[in-house]
């Protein structure tokens, strides 16, 4: 199991945590369905299935009217792409110098001398998949990005902890609610659970002491970025073998914020 885990995971059940948070509560009505590609192929439901044999990758997450789900309605609201970043990327980070110094932005010197932060997004998902995904389901796609540094740590303790099969059944299908009949009963797995939680949203200082961990959240709108409405360049990040991975790059000023973000959540129509 833990070879399935992976640092993608983790900054999907950090959104998972933040929406359960930040909008579940305001909109009950909002189902957050985990939908893309994960290791395990972990996707709830047969009409999910029959989605994503239409579409083999996809946005991590979509949302769905509640009132549908199971029915001939059942449809995505909104995809939602989930990306993290262990700080802001400057050409410092790329592999392919020769497209950040003919940058499409004129970004170069100031990128060079780190006055300013990009935000980097795969070309392929952003040219096919989410156009795809766009196309047949006639909705947008919110571009999700978590910079934190303890991204890596988190991943660390999880697979030190066993805690990997907890991590992906949360990536699924969040915490239990009461309402559902689930048991709360402090039992072995709901024990993993809170521990799991606890190491997502804690930072441990000390031996008594803890404080919420910090991070930035910041989001695109999918359309503005694929019809080239928000400035962007290309330009290759680090992969363990083989060529750079194009990505496009996005100056991070021009994204939106997590008060933004969740007010759009918030005021969705279902």
């Amino acid at each position: 199991m833990d070879r399935n885990l992976g640092v993608g995971n983790i900054v999907e059940a950090f959104f998972r945590n933040w929406f359960e948070r930040q909008v579940s509560a305001k909109r009950p009505d909002l189902v957050l369905s985990q939908f893309g590609y994960n290791p395990e192929g972990l996707v709830v439901g047969r009409e999910k299935v029959e989605m994503l044999k239409r579409l083999p990758r996809s946005p991590d997450y979509a949302l769905f009217d509640k009132s549908t789900l199971g029915t001939g309605q059942e449809t995505p609201i909104v995809g939602i792409s989930v990306n993290g970043q262990g700080s802001l990327y400057t050409m410092h980070n790329a592999r392919a110098p020769w497209l950040c110094w003919t940058c499409a932005r004129g970004a170069q010197q100031p990128c060079y001398e780190e006055k300013i932060g990009n935000l980097w997004y795969n070309r392929y998902n952003i040219t096919n998949d989410y156009q795809s995904f766009t196309k047949l389901f006639k909705t947008e796609v919110i571009l999700v990005t978590i910079v934190a540094r303890w991204l890596g740590n988190i991943f660390k303790s999880v697979r030190e902890e066993g805690l990997s099969n907890t991590a992906l059944q949360y990536v699924k299908q969040g915490e239990p609610r009461r309402e559902e009949g689930i048991s709360m009963s402090v039992d072995g797995e709901t024990s993993e659970l809170i521990r799991f939680i606890d190491l997502l949203t804690y930072q441990q200082q000390g031996k008594h002491h803890t404080k919420p961990r910090q991070y930035t959240l910041s989001w695109l709108l999918y359309s503005g970025v694929v019809d080239n409405k928000i400035p962007q360049s290309v330009t290759g990040a680090p992969v363990n073998i083989g060529q750079p991975r194009e990505v496009v790059c996005i100056d991070s000023r021009d994204a939106r914020g997590e008060s933004e973000l969740v007010e759009y959540f918030r005021s969705l129509q279902t």
